[in-house]
């Protein structure tokens, strides 16, 4: 028995079809085939009920499974304590955009005093993404935004870090500067930056919340943060930010963009850590997460906050 087999039968039964490991992966399917059927051979019992839509696990393919999660995470431990030794370990996530302006930042800064040999990876996304990145077990975890869609998913679980709202970034060449609330009625009659592909797929976030409302006059999508800060800045586009997750932004610290509260319509929201129910998270990632909310906390985040549109400091 090798670890590949047991690995591809579990990527098999993750994706409900051979063909689907072998498009993960880039390899051939033919090869998958062969190493599960080689397996079952060597077990002398089957481990796949196979149709023309595709494959899952017997009884004793769920109860070798179980057991190989125990020997992916061994693995993983022994790879981890031997990158340790020599002088790094990589912790790799997910997260929202907005984190990267300066939770994620200060939180390295932390990182770096209290385990500098650990180096820290992260790619950012929308919500919706950042689950199935996590549930297909391309990151051991993701930041997300938690919401009704995010809670369709099966088998992963949330631990909530805050709650953050969004408010509407204006600039100074916009008829809404220098108010500071609005309806979402006043929102609709601007000319608005997406993000990515926000409003045009059920992705989480954003997205979810305003479902059923009308959605904004899109007339520009960019996948760069920066790109919809400049335009705002420096025209009459509008867009979403989240409040405290942006709250260092050098626009808004330098009175080229404004933020306003949408008044009537409820744009708060839980930032969570989501993770694979079954799989346990290394001391590394770990330590991580408890850098971040030990920032968050030293914040002094709390839903108080969203009402009066307070601002944070660090300690």
């Amino acid at each position: 028995m090798k670890l590949e087999q047991l690995y591809l039968l579990s990527e098999a039964v993750k994706c409900a079809s051979i063909s689907g490991a072998a498009k993960k992966h880039y390899m051939a399917q033919s090869s998958i085939s062969h190493a599960i059927s080689s397996l079952e051979k060597e077990l002398q019992t089957p481990l796949l009920n196979r149709n023309c839509t595709g494959v899952a696990p017997t009884a004793t393919g769920r109860a070798i499974l179980k057991e190989a999660q125990v020997i992916f995470k061994s693995v993983h431990n022994i790879e981890q304590i031997a990158e340790a030794q020599r002088g790094h370990v990589q912790v790799a996530f997910a997260c929202l955009p907005c984190l990267n302006d300066w939770l994620v930042p200060t939180t390295l800064c932390r990182l770096r005093k209290t385990s500098p040999e650990v180096a820290v990876s992260t790619t950012a996304d929308n919500s919706g993404t950042i689950i199935d990145q996590v549930t297909s077990e391309t990151v051991p975890f993701g930041i997300v935004i938690q919401d009704a869609d995010t809670g369709q998913h099966k088998g992963i679980t949330y631990q909530p870090l805050f709650q953050d709202q969004y408010v509407l970034y204006v600039g100074k060449k916009s008829p809404l500067y220098g108010r500071e609330m609005i309806t979402y009625a006043d929102v609709l009659k601007q000319p608005y930056i997406a993000y990515r592909d926000e409003f045009q797929k059920r992705n989480g976030g954003l997205t979810a919340m305003i479902a059923q409302q009308r959605r904004p006059n899109v007339q520009f999508r960019t996948d760069s943060l920066e790109v919809m800060k400049h335009l705002i800045a420096s025209d009459e586009y509008v867009a979403f930010f989240p409040r405290y997750m942006s709250q260092e932004d050098a626009y808004l610290k330098s009175g080229a963009i404004q933020r306003l509260t949408v008044v009537d319509q409820p744009l708060t929201f839980t930032v969570s850590v989501v993770r694979r129910r079954q799989v346990t998270l290394s001391t590394q990632e770990e330590g991580f997460i408890e850098n971040l909310d030990h920032v968050i906390k030293a914040a002094k985040l709390n839903s108080a906050d969203l009402k009066e549109g307070a601002s944070l400091s660090l300690n």
